[in-house]
């Protein structure tokens, strides 16, 4: 077929994935909660590929430009090759999720969090950051013991408990990531474990910690002239500790314990000191200046929060049920982290705890300030939320909104000063104070008032805490009840006031369409009055909104004395009146003041849309579909498996998605393709995908018999709104359909994928025969062999009863011990001693030296050949293949809809760009799935896998006019999955027909200049000057190919040193790496050396290197960036593919010096050796030729490695001298 060029297609800059919505609602709130980081997928990566390891094993490789998080790559373990994900995506991040994860997401037994990949990279839970994968199960048992939840007879064996809360029915376990996989098979697998024993598995998340003015604004003096300073109550913070040495804090402690692994009270943050002093200092620091709200209350301190002011959520459950337990009768939370619904274990936890002990929980709103932003646990209904204002009684800019986003929940109840809070500061602050800004600033004002009324009023518990907090605030003009609450914190009236109405606020939240005006809701506020007098209370109510549909039954009520008096609240929905109404029901009796804030969403028309999913056979299928509001772009996620229906408002919608057919459950077999450009949701709409409509995609390379594609993807992507794209991935797998749509504008469709040669096939032979499905064989140097044998299942049998095995294929197929692996080991031993060529294998095993094992994973297949070998058919051909050849990296787009060309991607190899590639490698060998990432006029679509052995030389087709990249590693930590050594080359676009060779890590290698770099403001040079600052960015242990970035690594230790004139500007300790600012307006020569060392196994070469550069710099014009012309040296010596010499032979090649600007030649160029690591040096013979010098370095004896020196000079004064100790080695 033709290879259509890909054009500009702007929402692509989003194609890596979303977080999967909690509800199907069309449209939610006008404003949602914060991005979690921005629209991931922009042109540009700042820093080297990482990592973060899902709890099915499967490896999420992503790069960060900002604050946003582009996927590049999926790698999974061996025994999960051939499960296939799905991506999806909109401006709250990215998410990848496996396709065997789908139904348990869908059915609300695992949190979406566990593969929302932003926000497991915003929490820090990625695989260089956290060495394991930690949990929350709750439980789903029906007795009170809580014996459903995890007990060590059904934990898998992988996993530990960390924390055991059984009276929460709760329990939270690690797994070390290297694990996930083995963690995952004995999960779905076994029934006496998730299935039956949990309701749901969370993510253990990561929370974040969210007095001179505040402290009289919110009235407590007149508090304490009362007498009420919170004496006798007990107030629990939970947060980074306290500084038990503050003289604010002296004696205030009565009870302390740390949840956090390994860190004592102690604060090493300062946090938590702030808000324990903000709540119950002393002032006796600043002679009373800084006193907190309630400077008599009993603090209890629970740290749940380490030195970086981040925790696990378990922890701070930990936390939550001490306080609870050991009797706080109010504790401070100013800490808060997504909230994603009602069964969130910290709010599950919230609610709980405050019925059965009577706490009060006072929370941080949150710091996002958007509408529907606020956090969790805030978002509890029994915890008082708080939001902040500054000391002039405005809105502060940064605090959290309601609604609460999946009910239209109140939230925040009240409002209290959070900017600029000055209070007790830790030890190492410098000060005995420090001035902060926040909601967890504004939260302790609330706790620490929440001290004095339970002083003020000793029979009250939380709910009337709460209540009379809530009723006493100070309704603040011009801010919304969603922003406020009832209002800004009134302590002295709350402590004063008699009066108290329950409940605290009307959050009466969505009314679902339809609506009946004759069938109005009905809410009762209750109005208690514990004085020895009846009291009238004058009762008014006011509502913003578009419609007057909240009313009073009465405008007066007598509330008796010592009794109380309910009055309803008449809400009055209609089909004319939709939309959002908050206001205040406000009763007034005198001095006294009640205020009782509401909410509430009359539901716009929305109807249950009947969803239905088929595969060719049309039998019941899985399914994920994105409909797109027309209107607004807004888009929400629908499972197919999640039952008959889904609710969504009405209106026009674009629908685009997949059906998918899985088998046994697990393997992804068939993926339909589908999209409707408009599909209108009312009354009895139903929506139909069937496979039975979809056609057969082909996909291959003309001309080619002999090659597989190792992994594939097709990508449906739709722009309704400009800027505002959503779409979704999904693998391309044995079966492709595509159900033809007709014209839909700016829809896209991509396939993208690799072809080889494959490392293993096996083919059963006779009658029926058929491929063996994902045959892999995946040891590091790979074997070339091809053999046929009579397959013999020696599963079941001990090592003496083994058969002789020659010229016949032993045969694993273990259903039941899956990760057994020293029992697999021991039978392909025993394979090895019988005489066996290699192994086939349903298992996991982790030695693939013995001998080569050809895992075959898809299930389906193994139980067809098991069944052969019943009826005596068990010839099997195996062909082992160490390297392909040739790669062939693939992709084509459709635009406007899923017409005749989307079942068609044939690629003609004539039309592809051929590169000759080679890899190097100084270890000898290496085996990696490297990620090939195109992309479309800038934006990022996604990544094709590459396999390789290295070191390699083969031949690299690539899609003509399609910009493309790798990412290298020479390895990868199998702890962290972090890369040893990580490299990328520059997005370049190839025409098609040959093209310059391209080489990776080939040596020797040191101090390089790539023609750009990645940073946040784009594509920049390795070393700028904008105004007067000169920024360094220089990669010290690169190789010669000017498009190839080397990135650092942590082991990477050095300095770089900037002078004039001998006068030194600035020095930084990173090697290769600093911002100098120069003198003003400076002009004139500079001279700029930079040193880098790497101690590392993995890096034998090129172990200390050394760059001084001579320069010239002047200043540009204003705010652009000017790129001073620095000499880069590249090689071009005769080494092998490990970057060494043969001993006794001399290295000839050549040296050039490139630079990045200006066309100044190279006048002089001297190259030096050293035997002995740099001590002593000596000339090597140098000839110019045109622009390059050719060089002859003397010969070497096996076991010596040979240092080198290059000092280079130009006509105007530049120069460069490079040091590289080591630069390789003699074989």
């Amino acid at each position: 077929m033709r290879l259509r060029a890909l054009r500009s297609a702007a929402a692509l800059a989003a194609v890596f994935a979303v977080a999967v919505p909690a509800a199907a609602l069309g449209a939610g709130p006008p404003d949602g909660p914060p991005p979690a980081g921005g629209p991931s997928g922009a042109p540009g990566q700042t820093g080297p590929v990482r990592s973060v390891t899902l709890i099915t094993g499967d490896r999420v490789l992503f790069t960060e430009d900002g604050d946003e998080v582009s996927v590049v790559s999926v790698q999974q373990p061996v025994e999960r090759r051939g499960i296939s994900w799905m991506r999806t995506w909109d401006d709250s991040g990215v998410s990848v999720l496996p396709s065997d994860a789908l139904p348990l997401v869908a059915a609300g037994r695992l949190d979406e969090r566990l593969f929302h990949i932003t926000t497991l990279v915003d929490q820090g839970l990625t695989d260089d950051e956290q060495d394991d994968l930690r949990l929350i199960v709750t439980d789903g048992a029906d007795d009170a013991e809580g014996v459903g939840i995890f007990g060590t007879a059904t934990l898998p064996e992988v996993a530990e408990i960390e924390t055991s809360l059984p009276d929460l029915g709760m329990q939270s376990v690690s797994v070390p990531r290297s694990d996930t996989p083995e963690f995952w098979s004995e999960l779905t697998a076994q029934p006496t474990t998730f299935a039956d024993s949990a309701e749901k598995l969370w993510l253990d998340g990561r929370v974040q910690a969210s007095l001179d003015v505040s402290v009289p604004l919110v009235g407590a003096p007149e508090a304490w002239e009362a007498g009420y300073t919170g004496a006798g109550v007990r107030v629990a913070v939970l947060d980074t500790g306290y500084d038990a040495e503050h003289p604010d804090l002296a004696g205030r402690v009565v009870a302390e314990e740390s949840f956090v692994e390994g860190l004592p009270v102690q604060d090493g943050n300062g946090h938590g000191t702030h808000v324990a002093g903000t709540i119950a200092g002393t002032g006796a620091a600043s002679d009373g200046s800084y006193r907190g709200v309630a400077p008599d209350a009993e603090l209890m301190i629970g740290r749940v929060l380490d030195d970086g002011g981040g925790g696990f959520e378990s922890e701070i459950i930990a936390g939550m049920e001490w306080a609870a337990e050991e009797g706080a009768q109010v504790v401070n939370m100013s800490l808060g982290g997504g909230a994603y619904g009602d069964d969130d274990p910290m709010v599950v936890t919230l609610n709980s705890l405050s019925e059965t002990h009577g706490t009060l929980f006072v929370t941080a709103a949150g710091n996002y300030g958007a509408r529907g932003s606020v956090g969790s646990p805030a978002v509890a209904d029994a915890s008082l939320a708080v939001g902040s204002t500054t000391k002039q009684d405005e809105r502060s800019d940064f605090s959290s909104q309601g609604p609460r986003p999946w009910d239209f929940g109140l939230k925040p109840e009240i409002a209290a000063p959070g900017t600029d809070i000055t209070a007790a500061g830790a030890a190492g602050a410098g000060s005995d104070y420090l001035t902060m800004s926040g909601t967890s600033m504004a939260a302790p004002h609330v706790a620490g008032a929440a001290a004095i009324v339970a002083q003020a009023h000793p029979e009250a518990a939380g709910e009337e805490l709460k209540s009379r907090l809530v009723g006493s605030a100070q309704p603040l003009a011009d801010i919304s009840v969603h922003a406020q609450g009832a209002g800004r914190l009134d302590v002295a009236r709350a402590a004063a006031q008699q009066l108290r109405a329950e409940p605290a606020a009307l959050g009466i939240g969505r009314l679902a369409w339809p609506h009946d005006p004759a069938e109005p809701t009905i809410r009762t506020v209750t109005y208690h009055n514990p004085t020895q007098d009846d009291v009238e209370l004058t009762l008014s109510v006011a509502v913003d909104g578009p419609h007057d549909i909240v009313a009073l039954e009465a405008e007066t009520v007598v509330v008796p004395a010592h009794g109380s008096a309910d009055v309803d609240v008449r809400i009055t929905p209609s089909s004319e009146v939709t939309g959002e109404y908050t206001g205040r029901v406000i009763a007034e009796a005198g001095e006294d003041r009640l205020v009782t804030p509401l909410s509430v969403h009359v539901e716009p028309a929305a109807y249950d849309v009947s969803v239905e999913v088929t595969d060719s056979a049309g039998e019941p299928s899985d399914g994920l579909l994105i409909v797109q509001d027309r209107a607004t772009g807004a888009s929400n996620i629908v499972y197919a498996s999640d039952g008959p229906s889904a609710r969504l408002y009405a209106g026009e919608y674009r629908v685009i998605g997949f059906g998918i057919r899985f088998q046994d459950g697990e393997q992804e077999a068939e993926t339909t393709a589908m999209a409707l450009d408009s599909f209108t949701v009312e009354p009895g709409a139903a929506l139909r995908l069937s496979g039975q409509d979809g056609q057969p995609v082909e996909i291959g390379i003309e001309g080619t018999d002999d090659l597989a594609q190792n992994l594939g993807s097709v990508i449906l992507e739709s722009t309704v709104v400009p800027e505002l794209a959503t779409g979704i991935q999904a693998d391309a797998v044995r079966e492709n359909l595509v159900i033809p749509s007709g014209a839909v504008p700016d829809l896209e469709y991509h396939y993208s994928g690799f072809w080889g040669v494959p490392w293993a096939s096996a083919t059963v032979l006779g009658d029926d025969g058929f491929t063996l499905g994902w045959a892999l064989e995946q040891s590091i140097e790979g074997f070339d062999l091809s053999t046929t044998g009579t397959v013999v299942d020696v599963t079941q049998l001990a090592p003496e009863d083994f058969p002789d095995l020659t010229g016949m294929i032993p045969l694993i197929a273990d259903t039941e011990y899956v990760f057994d692996d020293a029992h697999h080991a021991a039978l392909v031993e025993s394979s090895k001693r019988h005489g066996a060529e290699l192994v086939l294998s349903h298992n996991y095993i982790e030695d693939l030296s013995v001998l080569p094992v050809v895992q075959v994973f898809h299930p389906n297949d193994i139980e067809r050949l098991l069944s052969r070998l019943e009826t005596g058919l068990r010839d099997v051909s195996v062909t082992l293949t160490s390297q392909s050849p040739v790669g062939y990296h693939l992709a084509d787009s459709v635009f406007d809809g899923l017409s005749a060309e989307a079942t068609d991607w044939r690629f003609d190899p004539a039309e592809l760009a051929e590169v000759e590639s080679v890899q190097n490698h100084p270890l000898g060998s290496g085996r990696e799935w490297t990620p090939v990432a195109y992309t479309i006029d800038g934006g990022i679509s996604f990544a094709v896998e590459s396999p390789r052995r290295t070191p390699h030389r083969r031949t690299d087709y690539f899609s003509a006019d399609v910009e493309w990249a790798t990412v290298t590693s020479l390895g990868h930590d199998e702890e962290t999955g972090e890369g040893y050594a990580e490299l990328e080359t520059v997005f370049e676009a190839r025409p098609a027909g040959p093209n310059p060779a391209h080489g990776i890590w080939v040596g020797p290698l040191g101090p390089s200049l790539p023609t750009v770099r990645y940073s946040a403001e784009g594509l920049v040079p390795p070393v700028f000057r904008r105004d007067d600052v000169l920024t360094v960015e220089v990669p010290m242990f690169g190789d010669s190919e000017p498009r190839n970035i080397a990135y650092p690594h942590e082991v990477d230790t050095g300095s770089t040193v900037l002078e004039q004139d001998g006068a030194e500007i600035g020095r930084s300790d990173s090697a290769g790496r600093g911002s100098f600012r120069l003198p003003a307006s400076s002009d004139g020569w500079f001279e700029l050396s930079a040193t880098g060392v790497r101690d590392a196994d993995w890096w034998p070469i090129s172990t200390e290197v050394q760059a001084d550069w001579r320069f010239q710099s002047s200043p540009a014009e204003a705010g652009t960036i000017a790129a001073p012309r620095l000499l880069d040296v590249r090689y071009g010596l005769e080494l092998d593919q490990t970057n060494s010499a043969a001993a006794g032979t001399p290295v000839g090649g050549s040296v050039t010096v490139g630079a990045a600007e200006g066309d100044s030649p190279v006048t002089e160029l001297a190259l030096s050796y050293s035997l002995d690591d740099g001590a002593t040096w000596h000339e090597a013979a140098t000839q110019q030729e045109g622009e390059a010098w050719t060089v002859e370095i003397p010969a070497a004896a096996e076991g010596e490695h040979v240092s080198l020196r290059v000092a280079a000079e130009d006509e105007s004064g530049h120069a460069v001298t490079e040091t590289i100790i080591r630069a390789y080695a003699v074989r």
